[in-house]
């Protein structure tokens, strides 16, 4: 059983609501104490269309991330952009 949970959700032309995830996401880092292995990345499909991938340490599911589904760590993009959270559990995945 994987240690690390991870949760998308595709976001087409709305920016404020990508900005209200990474805030929420921001906050939910500084409750936590940093954990190590949260991160907030981005799969970029086209200009203005993106899915946020959002992992978490446990398997609860934040009312914080609404609309966002478990998601299957092979399913993850092989060249994500880094947002938020652990930047060396970052490198240690896609670098």
């Amino acid at each position: 059983m994987s240690l690390v949970h991870w949760y998308k959700k595709r976001f087409e032309g709305v920016p404020l609501a990508k900005d209200a995830i990474q805030n929420a996401f921001k906050q939910l880092l500084i409750s936590k104490a940093e954990p190590v292995g949260m991160l907030l990345i981005e799969e970029v499909h086209t200009p203005t269309g993106s899915t946020l991938w959002v992992r978490l340490p446990a398997p609860r599911h934040p009312s914080a991330f609404t609309g966002f589904i478990p998601a299957d760590e092979t399913a993850l993009p092989k060249t994500p952009k880094f947002l938020l959270g652990s930047r060396a559990a970052f490198d240690k995945q896609f670098v």
